[in-house]
């Protein structure tokens, strides 16, 4: 089978608009679908590049083989408009490893497909953890430092150290997730910015990463 990479599919919208994107994605054979709630950091300036006008969101994440994804961003651009400012974003991230089950629910249905430009190499996706309460201003600390927005997941984190047993019960520390799309060439600006801002109110550094993302839609220049 031609482009046979298996992807995972991420698209970020404003809330209520994850069903939608589900049954798109369904249409196209792309298997697995899992939904998460989150909300928007872009301030107005900064709606035409984020697609991030509304601050609730929900985050789709759906896994397709290299084929399926094409078709799949394209029925999303046609029904949805997502390469227009203010609707949303998408992007892939290539998979390293995958389970048979996993596998089987991604078979593709479409082999051929148009040849998309290949983004992998110009954005990466930030995925920063923070205390809560702190998110918005490592996300200010982030703008200055050249990035538009992103947004935010509440999380719990499962390390030991941040589990405490009170009057019986489990009690697991509360966590933030900023999830920031950038260009490559900002990526270590921005991620610095946020820990040193993060470091500052809480007195350590916090966990922070980035990854390569391809197939980016949405963004303004993508």
């Amino acid at each position: 089978m031609r482009n046979n990479c298996i992807k995972c599919l991420v698209v970020i919208v404003d809330r209520g608009k994850a069903n939608q994107v589900c049954k798109i994605l369904k249409e196209q054979s792309v298997g697995l679908q899992y939904v998460s709630l989150a909300h928007g950091t872009a301030h107005s300036v900064f709606i035409d590049y984020l697609g991030l006008a509304e601050p609730e969101k929900e985050i789709v994440l759906g896994l397709a083989a290299e084929g399926q994804l094409r078709w799949a961003i394209s029925a999303l651009k046609q029904k949805m408009h997502l390469d227009y400012p203010g609707k949303g974003i998408a992007f892939a991230v290539k998979l390293t490893s995958i389970t048979q089950c996993a596998l089987e629910k991604t078979t593709a249905s479409h082999e051929e497909g148009t040849q998309m430009e290949d983004t992998a190499l110009a954005y990466e996706l930030i995925i920063a953890v923070s205390e809560p309460g702190l998110s918005e201003a490592a996300v200010e600390a982030a703008r200055e430092a050249g990035a538009k927005g992103g947004t935010i997941m509440k999380a719990r984190s499962m390390c030991p150290e941040d589990i405490k047993r009170v009057l019986g019960y489990t009690v697991q520390s509360e966590k933030e997730l900023i999830l920031m799309l950038t260009p490559k060439k900002d990526r270590r600006a921005i991620m610095q910015a946020m820990c040193d801002c993060i470091s500052k109110q809480t007195g350590e550094r916090p966990a922070a990463f980035s990854l390569p993302v391809s197939d980016v839609v949405g963004l303004v220049g993508s």
